[in-house]
């Protein structure tokens, strides 16, 4: 019984070290990010704040659309 548990406590522990000693999953997640890996979002030139932001170049509130 004694020799059980203790085989159980050191394959607990061990299976608790495992993900630290592991570089692979922070490897793949910089690699796996989807923002990252793009120049941007795309953003639909013919949308309604948009045409309205070069349909209105003069309001001060245009560039703030046209911006984001």
């Amino acid at each position: 019984m004694k020799r059980l548990l203790r085989t159980l406590v050191a394959s607990a522990f061990a299976c608790l070290l495992l993900p630290l000693s592991s570089g692979q999953p922070a490897a793949a997640a910089a690699q796996a990010d989807p923002i990252g890996m793009t120049s941007g979002f795309y953003t639909d030139p013919h949308s309604t704040p948009a045409v309205w932001a070069a349909a209105n170049p003069g309001d001060g509130r245009a560039a703030a659309i046209r911006d984001n």
